[in-house]
């Protein structure tokens, strides 16, 4: 039986009529009417010259051996990076602070329910993209709005029906109220008191 992890955990029928291999880590996806699946790759590719994992020689900067079977070695990788300041003070260095209007599109809350209170806001007139500090009379699952152009959803933590955020750096104030709505299931069964049968 082929062993996970090792070459020849994919086997090959001489004929090209059979596939050995685990079929326990099968990814399956459909696009309509298509199915695809795909399995682990083999070992063997490893050492392919094609291989992801193939380094060439000559970007291994330093190389040891540890034992039979280690061997550690580090090389140059090129990489891309995003930094992105909002709400820093750093000396000799100019940042501009966020600068957007936002609104509340839309909230939800319910009782009976496992969910937490949630509203969504939206970004629109984004002339500097950042993060923005915020004071509210309510608790929320952040400490930070988003001057970018893409809507998120922030959560309330403490169940208040009426929510008021005040953004310091751009001066303005939203009111968010939630409407809870019901979702827990009503039932014909009568709640009686035991006052009102006489057990005391």
């Amino acid at each position: 039986m082929p062993m996970r992890g090792l070459i020849g955990d994919i086997q090959l029928e001489k004929e090209g009529n059979k596939i050995i291999f685990h079929d326990d880590q099968i990814d399956c996806s459909t696009d309509a009417c298509t199915v695809k699946c795909s399995t682990n790759e083999p070992a063997l590719d490893r050492l392919t010259p094609r291989s992801p994992y193939k380094i060439d020689r000559s970007l291994v900067k330093k190389m040891e051996i540890y034992g039979r079977y280690w061997l550690s070695y580090s090389y140059r990788a090129a990489g891309h990076a995003t930094l992105a300041f909002g709400n820093v003070e750093l000396k000799e260095l100019i940042v501009e602070k966020p600068h957007c209007e936002l609104k509340a599109v839309m909230s939800y809350a319910c009782e009976a329910c496992l969910e937490q209170p949630r509203v969504t806001i939206a970004s629109y007139n984004v002339k500097t993209e950042g993060a923005l500090e915020f004071e509210s009379n309510c608790t929320w699952d952040r400490q930070y709005l988003s001057c970018n152009l893409e809507m998120y959803e922030i959560k309330q933590l403490s169940m208040n029906r009426f929510c008021n955020i005040y953004i310091p750096v751009i001066n303005k104030t939203m009111m968010i109220t939630f409407e809870y709505e019901y979702r827990g299931t009503l039932t014909d069964m009568k709640v009686i008191s035991l006052f009102s049968i006489g057990i005391p």
